[in-house]
């Protein structure tokens, strides 16, 4: 499942690491910018937050049943785990997991439910089909699908991802990019919307963004936009939700500098230390 998580959320954990999750300080670099009030620098540091938080929102951990510092029951490994079935007509592959067992490859964590994957091929399509899957703790329902085209000087890719969980967390993706000849990587267009256990909605996105790392020397975005909504956690002051667009500039790989906006305020630019470290 981290694995599933991770590549459904690639395009945010990268813009992710383009900000500072640790909680730093923005800062301004010119006197004349206009300077953040109380509630803004804590929006924009709950924004940055909010990236890695909703990138992890799918991601199953997998917790032991024991009490601390008891001794792990010795996990017998079935042949059999998964049970795999296929179909040459349609081009798929199930996984069956059961009501639980312990893959060899995963000994560790055990497994439930069914996974299905189709293929297509020219142009190229996978699709996943999750039924009442689970890793550890987490029970995933929904589908994920992935595909991509290919011309003479670039790969357009596609992905849509519509997942649920028992604690009542969802996660809806849409989104297209592209990778050309020279290297440059382009998220044309990306929107997401997670909902947490308690009903929480935090959504994404993206559009334009632009990362060239032969350029630039890293995968820091030298254009494109970022915009995220989600609630105000304070619970004593400010509005009921906060909305963050950061503008990423050409000089941006250099300097980590970004413009921000809150809630519809004047731009003001931002600057982590993750960026420039």
């Amino acid at each position: 499942m981290k694995i599933i998580s991770q590549a459904l959320m690639v395009c945010m954990i990268f813009i992710a690491g383009c900000v500072n999750n640790e909680g730093g300080n923005g800062n301004t670099n010119d006197n004349t910018a206009p300077q953040l009030s109380p509630d803004q620098e804590a929006a924009v540091n709950q924004a940055m937050d909010q990236v890695v938080a909703t990138s992890s929102m799918t991601t199953t951990s997998n917790y032991s049943t024991a009490a601390e510092g008891e001794a792990q029951p010795q996990q017998v490994t079935p042949p059999d785990c998964p049970e795999f079935s296929s179909s040459s007509e349609e081009l798929s592959l199930t996984l069956n997991f059961g009501t639980g067992c312990t893959p060899e490859l995963y000994p560790e964590v055990t497994f439930s439910g069914v996974v299905t994957g189709t293929f297509l091929f020219n142009p190229f399509r996978l699709a996943l089909e999750f039924e009442a899957f689970s890793a550890g703790e987490s029970v995933v329902t929904g589908s994920v699908v992935f595909s991509f085209t290919t011309s003479s000087d670039q790969i357009t890719f596609e992905g849509t991802a519509d997942l649920n969980t028992n604690d009542g967390g969802t996660l809806h993706l849409d989104a297209e990019w592209l990778v050309t000849s020279a290297g440059t990587l382009t998220i044309t267009t990306a929107n997401g919307t997670a909902t947490d256990e308690t009903g929480e909605q935090y959504q994404m996105e993206l559009a334009g963004i632009e990362v060239a790392p032969q350029e630039t020397g890293n995968f820091v975005p030298q254009a494109g936009v970022m915009t995220l909504t989600f609630p105000n956690d304070s619970g004593a002051f400010g509005p009921d939700s906060f909305i963050v667009v950061v503008t990423y500039l050409t000089t941006t790989p250099a300097d980590g500098i970004v413009m921000v906006s809150v809630n519809g305020s004047e731009a003001f630019e931002y600057q982590t230390e993750l960026l420039t470290e």
